[in-house]
């Protein structure tokens, strides 16, 4: 989750060749990204828009896992009023190395959470 949050472009590069495999894949109910070069890109999109541009930040609650699975809850929130923007879970699938094959990101109704 840190990536997300990163000011420095390299560091998010950096990081993102360390947590996900080099053919690794991100998902989003309309979109996917292949590989470093494009995770990358969506990593630093959502960055510019979230973070950079209205101040936001992400958060994660505690991973749970097993066989090669983890999942774990993150909310997009304003750090000022404490207000959640965005909630929403993500699911990874990790290879023999413990790095990202596959990251499913699931985005929840803030309406239901009232």
């Amino acid at each position: 989750m840190a990536v997300w949050n990163e000011a420095d472009a390299d560091k998010r590069c950096n990081g993102i060749e360390a947590f996900w495999a080099a053919d690794g894949n991100h998902f989003t109910p309309t979109r996917v990204f292949s590989g470093h070069d494009e995770l990358e890109e969506r990593v630093e999109e959502a960055y510019n828009e979230f973070v950079r541009d209205k101040g936001f930040g992400f958060l994660h609650g505690s991973p749970a896992g097993h066989h090669g699975i983890v999942k774990y809850l993150w909310e997009m929130v304003d750090p000022g009023s404490g207000a959640i923007i965005a909630l929403g879970s993500t699911v990874l699938c990790l290879d023999q190395i413990d790095r990202i094959v596959s990251e499913h990101q699931f985005v929840e109704s803030l309406s239901s959470q009232a």
